[in-house]
Order: C-alpha cells, then structure tokens, then sequence
C-alpha cells in the first residue's frame, strides 16, 4: 500500500501534543498535489510498549493511489504486509488503552510474541461523537 506519511519520535505523555494537527496536514498535502486516497488514516507504531515516558517512533500515514509530486515535509513510502493479530475498537479512542490492556494479554496467553510493530487503521471517524469511531488495531507477531 502506498502511503504518504509524516514520521515522529514521541511518547504516550507527549502523544497528543506532538501529533496537533498533522492528520489534517497531510490531507491538505495530498489534496495540493491532486494524490487519490485509497483508504482511511493508518497510524504505524514501532516500539511503543504503554510505558508512558517510553520513546517510539509514530508513522502518521494515509493511503494514496499513487506516489508523485513534492511531499514537502511528508515522505511517500509502501507500507509492507506483516502478520499481525486484529481486533476492532468501536467507541471513543479515550477507550483505547483499556482495548490493549485486554487484547495484549491474549495475544501472550495464545503464545505469539509481539513483533513491536502495531497499526490502527481508523475506518469510521467521527470528532463530534466518538462513540460512533471504528478503529482497527493490528498488533504485529513473530
């Protein structure tokens, strides 16, 4: 799939502030250099282990048809296939943490060992009522 991305170091207490205002960035992005998007926002976390001061690397990402133009600050890149468990999350993303503090041990319990690579493909996206918000997480396997 490709994509086009903005990449940053951040952590779970840094999270929101680091973030402000990059998705919509990369919308305006792709609507200037006239990109086709294929599919809804992928955020790719490499590292990320819910230690709140841990450092990890956040990959800000939305599918595009294809790769042209001058991405400025955003870089163009092809998400790869990866195994992954996949559950689905529909509701506020403050529910979030509570979806990996369950899904987390059942992937351990089952025997698979996270890779440190997850993804969460945001399919529904509704600011005013999160309550209508679907998010599918994939927690990358060895």
């Amino acid at each position: 799939m490709t994509v086009i991305k903005y990449s940053m170091k951040t952590s779970l207490r840094t999270f929101h502030q680091d973030i402000d205002g990059i998705p919509r960035e990369i919308e305006e992005k792709a609507a200037e250099l006239g990109l086709e998007t294929t599919g809804p926002h992928t955020w790719v976390y490499f590292g990320a282990n819910g230690d709140i001061d841990n450092p990890f690397v956040l990959d800000i990402t939305v599918p595009v048809k294809e790769a042209k133009g001058d991405g400025g600050k955003f870089r163009f890149e092809e998400l790869p296939e990866f195994d992954c468990i996949v559950t689905e999350h529909k509701g506020p993303w403050s529910d979030l943490e509570k979806v990996y503090r369950q899904f987390v041990p059942e992937i351990l319990k089952s025997g698979n060992q996270m890779s440190g690579f997850s993804r969460e493909v945001y399919h529904v996206v509704d600011l005013e009522n999160q309550e209508n918000c679907v998010t599918e997480i994939q927690i990358g396997i060895d």
